[in-house]
């Protein structure tokens, strides 16, 4: 067997995971084709029946053994956003940890993120989008960076507010979304990993949303629910009055939790300092105070009580500047910092 149809045959037994099987072909470069076993088909997102052919550019990036990564790019770029559903189901069940033939890992991410966009850019919308990005995020087994785009994708699919483009309005699916954001930052939940920089990507979600002029459709989370003086509710508890953590409190609990990844830390006090959360004040100081911080950590824990602190974080920052004079990372972050404060205290 080819390897062209070895490739083929694995997306078509993926596509069972989509609910269902369609009989599609793979058109190759040399017009030959690879025939599958029809089953039921997915439905149909559109009034006219499905086409049963995958067309050209979507097998040439999905089974080409010799196409680079700038070629499947070119290729994805004229697929349009009238995909029939077999190229759509092919394209999602395609978003593995395996690359196409030809690609590295770096390649294939770069690549499947985009397939994510051209999938969300589709009109009519595709129903199995939302379902299948969420299960993208569960599956534990899935590179972390495949793991962060299905989420930042899931953010624009209900939130994105360029008005060209089709979004998820189905309120089930929308509180499921948003949903999945609250698992991902709070603490102790299984959905919630310290060590991952996704937790950074789901907080500046729920940030985004609780400061939003105009909150997702049928929103579980809109800028009364989420900011410093209110809590979240839980979508899985029966009763309205038990609370997850309020916005506030998940983002000072991710920065002073020092087994927490640097970069959640540093994004929960770099939004912290954005949204005027004093309580993060004693946090950056202690970040200062600690030689064996990162330069990242030291950089927003910086910028913090540069924008927050007062006459006694002046001297701290004057002081650790001495000790750090030769970092050229911290150079422009001290130096904005204590030109603000000196201006505040004269």
């Amino acid at each position: 067997m080819s390897q062209s149809r070895t490739i083929s045959l694995t997306i078509a037994a993926a596509l069972i995971g989509l609910g269902g099987v369609v009989c599609w072909q793979i058109v190759t470069q040399d017009s030959s084709t690879v025939a599958v076993t029809a089953t039921t088909p997915l439905k149909s997102s559109g009034k006219d029946a499905p086409s049963l052919i995958l067309i050209p550019q979507v097998a040439q990036l999905l089974t080409s053994s010799h196409a680079s990564l700038t070629e499947r790019l070119a290729s994805l770029a004229t697929v349009g956003n009238t995909l029939p559903d077999p190229d759509r189901a092919a394209l999602l069940a395609s978003i593995t940890n395996t690359p196409p033939n030809g690609l590295n890992t770096g390649e294939w991410h770069a690549l499947a993120n985009d397939i994510l966009q051209v999938l969300r850019n589709q009109q009519p919308y595709t129903p199995q989008y939302s379902d299948h990005l969420i299960a993208l995020w569960h599956d534990k087994t899935l590179d972390p960076t495949l793991r962060d785009y299905a989420l930042q994708q899931l953010r624009e699919w209900i939130a994105d507010s360029d008005t060209r483009t089709v979004h998820e309005d189905r309120p089930e699916k929308i509180a499921l979304i948003q949903q999945t954001f609250l698992h991902a930052t709070t603490p102790g939940h299984p959905d919630c990993d310290p060590q991952s920089t996704t937790t950074g990507t789901a907080l500046l979600t729920l940030d985004e949303w609780a400061y939003a002029p105009v909150s997702p459709k049928s929103s579980i989370i809109n800028p009364s629910s989420i900011n410093p003086q209110s809590t979240i509710p839980n979508p899985l508890s029966s009763s309205p009055q038990s609370p997850i953590p309020n916005l506030q409190s998940l983002l000072l609990a991710h920065a002073a939790d020092a087994s927490t990844h640097r970069g959640v830390r540093s994004t929960a006090l770099q939004l912290c300092a954005h949204r005027s959360i004093t309580d993060a004040l004693p946090i950056a100081r202690a970040i200062i105070a600690a030689p064996a911080s990162s330069a990242i950590l030291h950089m927003s824990a910086i910028s913090l009580l540069g924008t927050l602190g007062n006459a006694d974080d002046l001297t701290l920052l004057t002081t650790f500047q001495k000790k750090e004079a030769q970092d050229p990372l911290l150079h422009t972050s001290l130096h904005k910092a204590i030109s603000d404060l000196t201006q505040r205290s004269n």
